[in-house]
């Protein structure tokens, strides 16, 4: 059986979406002493099944998780579900995309590289992460996107391009990127929808009027 906890430790390295996850304490808020912190472990628990069971129906996934895991990719199995379900969601520590520039093109990438900024969306018609050893592909089309981006300078000169013509493009505000299934979101102005995990910081991206 799964062990539920509120406070757990990950005890084994994983890679989750290319990036490692460190060992890291899972902790709530504090709590008055009214609350029941039993109460709440269940029911964190109780959500992340819930989570789970519907990322691995629909990308026809079939494990059991490590008895414990890591806040990220807590964050993670949440992120799947609400990009499943058709919401525009942020992406778990997606700051940074790299880019490379048309050397065929040079006065369209001067104007990008001293433009205050630009939108960014790109779409992948297959889009998978890998999480405990197995690979979880979501239906594409799925688009990121930013409404207002900048090129990174890549050294501390300033420099934006690399020799061979990469680079790489980040939030202006300092946020993260996020991800959508295009045709399923609705409504004409959709914001990003939140997390919504206890003792979890949202991620900073932008709202439906534009960037914050």
């Amino acid at each position: 059986a799964v062990r539920a906890c509120a406070k757990v430790v990950l005890n084994l390295p994983a890679v989750v979406m290319g990036q490692p996850t460190q060992p890291i304490v899972m902790e709530g808020p504090a709590r008055g002493p009214a609350e029941d912190p039993a109460a709440e472990e269940r029911e964190d628990y109780r959500l992340f099944l819930e989570d789970l069971v519907i990322v691995q129906r629909h990308t026809r996934q079939k494990f059991i998780p490590p008895e414990v895991i890591s806040e990220y990719e807590r964050t993670v199995i949440r992120f799947l579900r609400l990009l499943l379900e058709g919401h525009i969601v942020s992406v778990p520590r997606l700051r940074s995309i790299g880019v490379t520039v048309d050397p065929d093109r040079p006065l369209a990438d001067e104007d990008l590289l001293r433009s205050e900024g630009f939108a960014c969306f790109v779409q992948q018609e297959t889009f998978s992460v890998q999480l405990w050893g197995h690979t979880l592909n979501v239906p594409g089309p799925v688009a990121t996107y930013h409404p207002a981006v900048h090129m990174e300078p890549l050294d501390d000169n300033g420099t934006t391009i690399r020799g061979d013509h990469t680079g790489r493009i980040a939030p202006l505000n300092g946020g993260y990127f996020v991800a959508y299934r295009p045709g399923l979101v609705t409504g004409t102005n959709p914001a990003p929808t939140a997390w919504g995990l206890r003792g979890i910081p949202e991620q900073l991206t932008y709202n439906a009027d534009g960037p914050h």
